[in-house]
């Protein structure tokens, strides 16, 4: 299992998923589809009423999506449209009865979505070291330097992920201070990107990143049970 590791300066880097466009599509296609889009508004907001409603549908939409909850995390939440768009988050913590966000110390956040010529650009980011940064309205990694790229073999399909130091903003109870980040792109058929962000508080040894998540080895062992790819 062949693994390929770059040093990188790199100050800024914006990741997104395009689903405002896909979104703006959907809007196009005439009343069903904005009927379809306030079920899934409405849904959210019972989800949000409802902790033990919340915790339970998202469970179960990992393990239709992904196969299983990762070992050690609790499914915190799960939104989507369906065949358009999906999000599942994740936290190494029990979540509260209260609904309220755990003292978690990793996030695990995995999106599905339709393909766009923004998501083909963010490929080229992930392929090509001086492919600049990328931006888009809907998700925002806060970069502050590169610790390292590289690519592994998860499911005979390649995986792409770049290590940065930072954060993830989603505008949430779930978004951390400074810390990793991880980002990876899984390489899947069909004409949908599935990408995943992988997040932890910044040890104190900041040389040593061996078992965090900006460790190779400790991202092969959280996707062991997983399939990025859909069942």
């Amino acid at each position: 299992m062949a693994e390929e590791v770059q040093k990188k300066r790199s100050p800024w880097v914006y990741v997104g998923l395009g689903c405002a466009g896909g979104l703006v599509l959907l809007c196009g296609l005439g009343v069903l589809i904005v009927g379809g889009l306030v079920k899934v508004g409405k849904d959210w907001a019972d989800d949000m009423a409802d902790p033990s409603r919340r915790e339970s549908k998202a469970r179960k939409q990992a393990v239709a999506t992904l196969g299983a909850v990762p070992e050690g995390y609790s499914a915190a939440f799960s939104f989507g449209f369906p065949m358009v768009f999906e999000m599942l988050v994740f936290v190494d913590a029990p979540l509260l009865p209260d609904g309220g966000a755990p003292a978690f110390t990793r996030l695990l956040t995995y999106w599905r979505f339709m393909e766009t010529e923004r998501t083909r650009e963010m490929k080229q980011f992930f392929e090509n070291p001086d492919a600049g940064s990328f931006q888009n309205e809907n998700l925002l990694i806060d970069t502050k330097a590169e610790l390292g790229r590289g690519t592994f073999t998860h499911q005979n399909r390649k995986v792409s992920w770049i290590a940065n130091r930072g954060t993830v903003r989603m505008q949430g109870q779930y978004d951390m201070e400074d810390g990793l980040v991880t980002t990876l792109y899984f390489e899947c058929p069909g004409d949908q990107v599935h990408i995943a962000t992988w997040q932890m508080k910044e040890p104190k040894d900041t040389d040593d990143l061996a078992g965090t998540v900006a460790d190779p080895a400790q991202m092969q062992k959280l996707l062991s049970p997983l399939n990025p790819c859909g069942k």
